[in-house]
């Protein structure tokens, strides 16, 4: 190392290399860094300042936002890995998650694909889809992929649903219609494999809420096979597969009708979280009185008693884990009035699932508003299932709100999720607000770029007609937002908004498009 003397200054650059090959392949990695950094540091610098100018915010009151915002624009960038005999594709996060899953995927992709980044999500998407063909020789959507192209369980139920509404996004943002051709077969294949989980009408299976033992028929694991076969009817349509897309229009209908005749609590006046039998139910009330850690519950956890609460999703706070554990003592005397056989609803975490048929657009907008009364606010933790708030529940609970009309609301939720902003490393937004979980976490541009596009402006294109809908949701703090250079289809759209005594926005849009708005839509001079 340099010696320095007293109040010198010298650079120095360090190099970092690895490989999964030899010492020798990182050493000639290591020396090929060092021998262009000045030309890969400038290169860097310029790939920057191109995402910057991609899908730009500009964010006039509400400068964290933008900031935000900015900086996940950056993230975008860092997500991406290239694996030799694995694949290309954005990965989940950083330090501990640094390979591809199923979920993450379906939710990282909306801001990739606002800038115009449409080649790595097709190769995302291909990337599961081999790995899924490889494991399961069905449908079936794998949950992870580990950078040696090892897979990590086979895959939740809710996986398989999401790759097909990834699939049609991507058409929609691309309009690759090969894709979507590509892609098709695969996700009819889902489709089969979900029909193949069906019990009363509703697939069984876990969603995205990781309690042990929560797979028999859940709220959101219904809903997204309700999503599953509208996608479906929507590919089959733009590919003019007429009495296909009749099939799947007719079997979303059918399992909408399942899933609300089933899980809507009337006294409640929310869905469930799950359906289950006596038989099912029981057991597993039994367990997640002591523990969320495991089911069924084992010798130890009963011995140990409810101080195995400490572990995995278990509340910590006393307080907490009372109000669970009397939460399912009433749902262990509920179960035993049922008959056996009987399928009942149960409301038992409070996760906030019944946002999520407000946020497809699958209730009407009086019961979404009644709804998202009834669950609160959205935006703090969840009665019983936990302490933290993930950015990706902020997320889900934002486009919600936007359903029901609710703009303010809109803007509360990316103000929360901005506020974690740097707090576990500078230039990101933490996993689990405020400032724990991963240092990077690819899926909260769910909730602080996605918004900009999908609720602010309400943006739904259609790229391979070259139409594109707008339906803003405007409240006064937004006046002033403009996206700037929002990518779709290849082309690039710029939008401004303006609040006041009266309220309309600004576009500017390549020639040949179809622009619909539901508020007046003056031309942008530029």
């Amino acid at each position: 190392m340099p010696e320095l003397a007293p109040g010198e200054r010298k650079e120095l650059w360090f190099t970092l290399s690895a490989s999964s090959l030899s010492p020798e392949e990182a050493e000639r990695t290591c020396r090929r860094v060092q021998g262009r950094r000045e030309e890969l540091l400038r290169e860097k610098r310029e790939v920057y300042e191109a995402l910057a100018e991609t899908a730009a915010l500009r964010f006039p009151k509400r400068p964290e936002i933008e900031e935000t915002y900015r900086w996940t624009q950056y993230l975008n960038d860092w997500i991406v890995r290239d694996v030799e005999q694995v694949g290309r594709g954005a990965v989940a996060g950083y330090a501990e998650f640094p390979w591809w899953f199923g979920h993450d995927t379906a939710y990282l992709a909306p801001a990739l694909l606002m800038q115009g980044d449409g080649e790595t999500v097709k190769s995302t998407l291909r990337l599961i889809k081999a790995a899924s063909c490889r494991e399961n020789g069905s449908g079936r959507v794998v949950h992870e992929i580990s950078n040696n192209g090892v897979v990590f369980y086979e895959g939740m139920t809710t996986e398989t649903p999401q790759f097909a509404d990834a699939v049609w996004r991507t058409y929609c943002w691309t309009g690759d219609e090969d894709f979507l051709r590509e892609m098709y077969p695969f996700c009819q294949k889902g489709a089969e494999y979900l029909d193949s989980l069906c019990v009363d009408g509703l697939p069984t299976g876990y969603g995205v809420t990781e309690i042990a033992g929560l797979d028999c028929i859940c709220c959101d694991t219904a809903v997204h096979a309700v999503r599953d076969y509208q996608a479906l009817m929507q590919m089959a349509g733009a590919l003019g597969k007429q009495e296909e897309a009749e099939r799947y229009r007719l079997r979303m209908e059918e399992t909408f009708s399942a899933f609300e005749r089933l899980m809507w609590l009337e006294e409640q006046g929310l869905y469930g979280d799950m359906a289950a039998t006596k038989e099912e139910i029981l057991p597993r009330a039994q367990t997640w009185q002591i523990t969320l850690k495991g089911f069924p519950i084992t010798d130890v956890d009963e011995i140990e008693g409810y101080e195995s609460c400490k572990q995995d999703k278990s509340p910590e706070e006393e307080a907490e884990k009372l109000r669970l554990r009397e939460r399912m003592q009433a749902v262990i005397r509920e179960a035993e009035t049922m008959e056996e056989g009987e399928r009942r609803a149960f409301f038992l975490f409070g996760l906030g699932h019944s946002a999520l048929p407000v946020e497809y657009g699958f209730v009407e907008q009086e019961r979404a508003a009644a709804i998202l009364e009834k669950t609160g606010s959205g935006f703090r933790p969840a009665e019983i299932a936990g302490e933290h708030i993930m950015p990706i529940g902020t997320g889900h609970r934002i486009v919600a709100e936007y359903a029901a009309g609710n703009p303010e609301r809109v803007l509360e939720g990316m103000q929360l999720v901005a506020e974690s902003f740097g707090r576990v490393t500078p230039g990101a937004t933490s996993e689990i607000y405020p400032d724990s979980g991963c240092f990077v976490q690819a899926w909260n541009s769910f909730a602080t770029m996605w918004p900009v596009a999908a609720c602010i402006f309400g943006v739904s294109p259609d790229a391979a007609r070259k139409r594109l809908s707008l339906k803003p949701c405007l409240c006064e703090e937004m006046d002033g937002v403009e996206l700037k250079n929002l990518v779709i289809g290849g082309e690039r759209f710029t939008l401004r908004a303006h609040v006041g005594e009266e309220t309309w926005v600004e576009l500017s849009a390549p020639e040949g498009w179809t622009v619909e708005c539901t508020l007046p839509l003056k031309p942008m001079n530029r």
